[in-house]
């Protein structure tokens, strides 16, 4: 069974949980509280059978196996407002949709 629980939205503490520099001083095998001093308080805690995941910000996890770091994925940075906009409907698209009504 799952057991989760969403812990901040802010993060109390060391880093801030998406700083680039913060997550490459992880290595394997260290312990959850190294991970939390190092990268921050976690947004969401998810634990079953001996397994840990860790959700922060951007994108980024780490992941406990038997209480020791096993594996991470660094923070992503958010594209920016351009890349994200959606293309706009063809004028013939709505022209189209128009004669279909109108039909």
């Amino acid at each position: 069974m799952f057991t989760f629980a969403i812990l901040a939205l802010g993060l109390a503490g060391g880093a801030t949980g998406i700083e680039h520099v913060a997550w490459e001083k992880l290595q394997r095998g260290m312990s959850a509280a190294q991970v939390e001093r190092i990268v921050g308080v976690p947004l969401l805690r998810n634990a079953a059978r001996g397994h840990e995941l860790w959700i922060y910000d951007a994108g980024a996890n780490a992941q406990f196996l038997g209480g020791a770091l096993s594996a991470w994925s660094v923070p992503v940075p958010k594209a920016s407002a351009t890349q994200r906009s959606l293309p706009k409907a063809s004028a013939q698209r709505g022209s189209h949709a128009a004669r279909a009504v109108a039909s």
